[in-house]
């Protein structure tokens, strides 16, 4: 994996400790880096969701693609005074029949004394319903929580 970037050390060493814990799949890890109150903004419902909600929808991702990593990876760190950074990659992996996956991506990673605070996610819809089927909508993923 090639990564193009202008974070700081601290940062870095954040970002990819976040993202090997998404492409794996791994909860625990993922809390070790984003807070409990961490708030996510997809693009695919324009909707802030909490991170059970994001679990719901990972564990779906998971179960459908096989061997995920974020390849083309170029992080930026905002340069307004903000602590985060601009995160753009293609996710990849393959499918239960074998079939690659390559879905470009965009995130907006907000930061708050070490901790990710706020992740905003731009995919594509369509995409995240072909790879997701367990979670169609964040409505049926509530509901899903719901009932656990």
């Amino acid at each position: 994996m090639t990564v193009v970037t202008d974070l700081n050390p601290d940062t870095e060493a954040l970002a990819e400790r976040m993202f090997a814990a998404v492409a794996a799949g791994d909860k625990d890890e993922i809390l070790k880096v984003q807070r409990a109150d961490c708030k996510i903004w997809h693009s695919f419902d324009d909707r802030v969701v909490d991170l059970p909600t994001v679990f719901v929808i990972l564990e779906a991702l998971v179960a459908t693609v096989k061997d995920i990593r974020f390849e083309e990876v170029r992080r930026r760190a905002f340069t307004d005074g903000t602590d985060g950074f601009i995160q753009t990659h293609v996710i990849t992996g393959t499918l239960s029949n074998g079939d690659a996956v390559r879905v470009p991506s965009c995130m907006f990673i907000y930061i708050t004394d070490g901790w990710v605070t706020r992740v905003e996610e731009y995919i594509d819809s369509d995409v995240v319903r072909m790879l997701t089927p367990q979670a169609h909508s964040v409505d049926e993923v509530d509901a899903h929580l719901a009932h656990s």
